[in-house]
């Protein structure tokens, strides 16, 4: 059984085109300039995260609690499980993704280090992964059983943050993982009737991601 939600907002301050155009590219915008210009892990995140308020905010985006409810709870479960099937495969792939040497001393350059990782990966998985969800899948959301643009420029940006972390090779794969799994969380709220499964499987991943890359690098 298909179930529909609404996918309409309140009256946009921002010519239509912005949300085709525009909004997609926030994090090609911003993920560069504090990973690369600044050199820091942390503004990156938080200038993406910013980005994407203020382009929901100007787009006319309220935030309702019906979003968040689903009606099969067995499809929860299973994307819970998704999520973590994502850390383990990173975890069990890290010797194979040819990762330079001295990962921790770039992670500290770029202010990572042992101590404040696990609040950025706290931070990460859950504040992140909630932004995104309701960004990508509500937001720029679509109902369509097909893929859609939003779900290849959502894994297309994580090419950003990954060249020159693993061997060239691997960057077209994880793009194509990443963009079935953007299609699969789609399918799974048009189902369900919101973005709870996308949402409980995007931190589950995110959180198990993050913590085989901490015990690979400093555990």
């Amino acid at each position: 059984m298909e179930i529909k939600y609404n996918l309409r907002d309140r009256q946009s301050s921002l010519p239509g085109w912005y949300k085709a155009v525009l909004a997609p590219l926030i994090p090609y915008l911003t993920v560069p300039v504090g990973l690369y210009g600044l050199q820091n892990a942390w503004a990156a995140m938080f200038g993406y995260h910013m980005g994407m308020i203020v382009i929901m905010f100007l787009g006319g985006f309220r935030l309702e609690k019906r979003m968040f409810l689903g009606k099969y709870p067995g499809i929860s479960l299973l994307m819970l499980c998704f999520g973590l099937a994502g850390g383990v495969l990173m975890y069990v792939l890290w010797p194979y993704l040819d990762v330079p040497a001295g990962m921790a001393d770039y992670l500290h350059s770029v202010g990572l280090n042992s101590s404040n990782f696990p609040f950025f990966l706290a931070y990460f998985a859950s504040a992140g992964a909630f932004l995104e969800e309701i960004y990508w899948r509500r937001f720029l959301g679509s109902t369509s059983v097909k893929p859609v643009p939003a779900d290849i420029l959502f894994a297309g940006y994580h090419v950003i943050v990954l060249a020159g972390k693993m061997a060239l090779y691997w960057l077209p794969v994880v793009v194509c993982l990443l963009t079935a799994g953007a299609w699969l969380w789609r399918q799974t709220n048009r189902l369900d009737g919101g973005i709870r499964s996308s949402l409980i499987s995007h931190i589950t991943a995110d959180a198990a991601i993050m913590l085989a890359v901490f015990l690979w690098v400093w555990g």
